[in-house]
């Protein structure tokens, strides 16, 4: 009966720590991302803006080839994308064109986006720092036992996100394999405030789920889609946006 009880308690301190993120942190610190990688990212965007009943549609889509090595990162635009970027730089403001925005969509294509496209493990350990742990529980994902581990946290909002703010929360679901390497998360935040102290009323909320990849001591974002949702002026001025992004080793 001892033997039981003994057992049971060391079950029960194995359980205790499996809960716990540390080992989670220590497989997302082994992802130094120092070697060098080549890759291709596509983006593909679609933008809806109603402001008094009237929608305005952007949508496009745009390819990169990107290189990170101890000479830092650089990018390479195929010469059909920079021709259409400079006969936009040409175009009048009130030309009505249908042809696809490519400065609309470098914009999101930054050197600091795509790092973070090429180096999850210090992205997600930034999050999970400045996180609170809630939950780990065990499931299946895509046919494969997985490990589900669950996050909230105080989402980082812009300065127009974050006037007059009345309440925002973040919540991170992460999947890992049995030892810990992160398969997939999704993120959810919202947040509600008013645009000035009588009148009008904003909310928002953006979701994003992840599917990542190791390469060599990488951990990359395999595919992306962010949905972001925003409504002001009492429902008057609403934008909504889906963008999904993919990186593909070459």
């Amino acid at each position: 009966m001892k033997h039981q009880i003994a057992f049971l308690l060391i079950l029960t301190v194995s359980l205790i720590k499996a809960g716990e993120p540390a080992d989670l942190m220590r497989t997302l610190e082994g992802f130094k991302g120092t070697t060098p990688i080549t890759a291709k990212l596509n983006l593909q965007s679609w933008s809806e803006k109603t402001l008094k009943k009237k929608p305005i549609v952007k949508q496009g889509n745009i390819s990169l080839l990107v290189t990170q090595n101890n000479l830092g990162l650089q990018t390479s635009l195929a010469s059909r994308f920079i021709d259409q970027a400079s006969r936009e730089s040409l175009r009048s403001i009130k030309d009505s064109s249908p042809e696809q925005p490519i400065r609309w969509l470098l914009k999101d294509l930054d050197y600091g986006r795509i790092h973070h496209l090429l180096d999850q493990g210090e992205t997600l350990q930034g999050i999970i720092t400045n996180s609170k742990f809630t939950e780990e529980k065990s499931g299946r994902w895509e046919g494969q036992v997985v490990r589900i581990m669950e996050f909230t946290y105080q989402p980082r909002l812009s300065p127009d996100e974050s006037f007059r703010l009345h309440h925002s929360e973040g919540h991170l679901v992460l999947r890992t394999n049995v030892d810990g390497l992160p398969l997939q998360s999704e993120i959810k935040e919202i947040y509600e405030g008013k645009t000035s102290r009588m009148f009008g009323r904003y909310q928002g909320s953006k979701w994003t789920e992840t599917r990542y990849k190791v390469i060599l001591d990488h951990l990359i974002v395999s595919e992306r889609t962010v949905d972001d949702y925003l409504s002001k002026e009492d429902g008057s001025d609403i934008t909504k946006t889906r963008q999904i992004y993919s990186v593909i080793p070459e």
